[in-house]
């Protein structure tokens, strides 16, 4: 998402700077600052506008793009939107793909756009996505005017379109009373429904399928067209110098498909009961490659250096959660929810559908116990139960960065996202091996004090996560 977030600001943007001015740069707080006076009380003019219900400032990042800092912040929605390209089959979460993009023009001026990135089906398949990114990006104002967008070809090219008004005729039904050139994004509502996923059109978002192209060798240096993967063009200028990830091969697979998938999560997660009377807590477990370590990866002898490690005993580390609710008679229900892809990801494909595993047994380095009242028990038990629904992508939703922002969207409990990077500098994201360390230095009373925590528990001494327990009708545990 940073990488074509870079390539389309350096591609928009008609001003350069000048080398050693400061006024390019730009804080979290000055960002945060500029959207509260400016921005936070503008009239939304879409329906899509309206859902975005405040920027995650938690997770904001000042990024160097085209020349210049620029901060990068990912979005909290009201209601998350499922968006589905016109013509394409494959569902996407509209929340993970918008970010506000604030930075300074040379007046030292403060400008925000709005940037959605939305791969194409052949990119998310990986059929022509191993070394740039295909799809469209929409950049719009916050309250929902047009700017424009860019359309990424597989040959290189990039064409420029308008941005139409929103439709509330499903695409699939217009006809000839619409422009040809006219193409649609179509958005869904989509509920986990007594156990059964269920999506229910709501609007469609117009797009130009035409106009200018301009060649991919006139982008500016340094930059190339990926989605937190893939590699650049020689048109393009030079590659990135080597970083600490060299030994990690395109190729090398990141992470397999799980070995106890969920397939019907509702039927996995029936024996919860809510119920005033009931206590109820979570336990996120972080596997280390190496423990007490930052490591990006290790084997089983202890091997971090990249140009060292195994590759027939690579381990990456793995995050998860496990959900427990205890009665007053002693009775356990216990199920735990990890998120993997669905098939095999290296940092060539990087992404692939997204699938819970059950992760109960499973080694860990340091775990994290947080009681939870009933009611953000349940808002994070509900949400986490759609990962089946979800893209997992190594950069951007990844196990770790999917753990933490579940915590955070549903019971506001923060935990630091530190980003290492990989391949490289193809990918960037949070690893277990960063969070296990964060969450050994972390402050717990700042979690206690949240109203919807009543207890917290930190365990750094590595051990066998708890299996799941409870089956329905339940009995109390042995």
């Amino acid at each position: 998402m940073w990488a074509i977030v870079c390539l389309v600001f350096s591609y928009c943007r008609k001003d350069h700077p000048v080398k050693g001015t400061d006024s390019y740069q730009i804080t979290i707080d000055e960002a945060r600052k500029f959207f509260d006076e400016e921005l936070a009380n503008t009239t939304k003019l879409t329906k899509r506008h309206e859902l975005m219900e405040r920027p995650d400032w938690q997770h904001a990042a000042v990024k160097q793009a085209g020349g210049r800092e620029v901060v990068v912040v990912p979005l909290v929605f009201k209601q998350d939107l499922t968006i589905r390209s016109n013509g394409d089959s494959v569902a996407l979460s509209l929340q993970s793909l918008t970010k506000l993009l604030l930075y300074k023009k040379a007046s030292d001026q403060i400008v925000s756009e709005l940037v959605t990135t939305i791969p194409d089906k052949a990119f998310l398949s990986n059929k022509d996505a191993a070394t740039r990114f295909t799809g469209m990006v929409w950049i719009e104002a916050w309250n929902g005017s047009a700017i424009g967008g860019n359309r990424y070809a597989a040959d290189g090219s990039i064409t420029g379109f308008e941005l139409g008004a929103e439709r509330w005729e499903d695409s699939l039904l217009k006809e000839a009373d619409f422009e040809e050139q006219w193409c649609y994004v179509d958005f869904f509502y989509c509920v986990d429904a007594s156990g059964y996923v269920t999506c229910r059109y709501n609007f469609s978002q117009a797009y130009r399928c035409g106009g200018g192209s301009v060649p991919y060798g006139q982008l500016p240096g340094g930059l190339y067209p990926v989605y937190g993967s893939g590699g650049g063009n020689g048109s393009v200028g030079s590659m990135p110098q080597p970083d600490a990830t060299i030994g990690i091969g395109l190729n090398t697979v990141i992470l397999a498909a799980p070995d106890k998938p969920i397939v019907d999560p509702y039927q996995y997660k029936r024996c919860f009961n809510r119920d005033s009377r009931n206590t109820y807590k979570i336990i996120l477990y972080v596997d280390q490659p190496k423990a007490g370590t930052r490591a990006l990866v290790s084997d089983d002898d202890g091997n971090t250096d990249l140009k060292s490690v195994k590759n027939d005993s690579k381990n990456f580390g793995h995050t998860w959660i496990t959900f427990e609710e205890k009665r007053p008679n002693g009775a356990i229900v216990r199920r735990s929810l990890g998120f993997w892809p669905s098939t095999d990801v290296d940092l060539r494909s990087h992404a692939a559908p997204g699938i819970l595993n059950d992760d109960g047994g499973r080694d860990y380095d340091v775990s994290l116990e947080i009681g939870l009242r009933k009611d953000a028990f349940f808002d994070l038990l509900d949400d986490c139960s759609l990962g089946n629904l979800e893209r997992y992508n190594l950069n951007i939703n990844n196990c770790t960065g999917w753990a933490i922002d579940k915590l955070y969207n549903n019971v506001s409990i923060s935990l630091p996202k530190t980003i290492a990077s990989w391949g490289l500098g193809r990918g960037e994201g949070p690893t277990p091996g960063n969070l296990g360390e964060d969450i050994r230095q972390l402050d717990l009373g700042s979690i206690l004090y949240n109203s919807k925590v009543t207890s917290v528990k930190r365990d750094v001494l590595m051990g066998i996560s708890l299996k799941n327990f409870g089956n329905c009708p339940i009995s109390a545990e042995p």
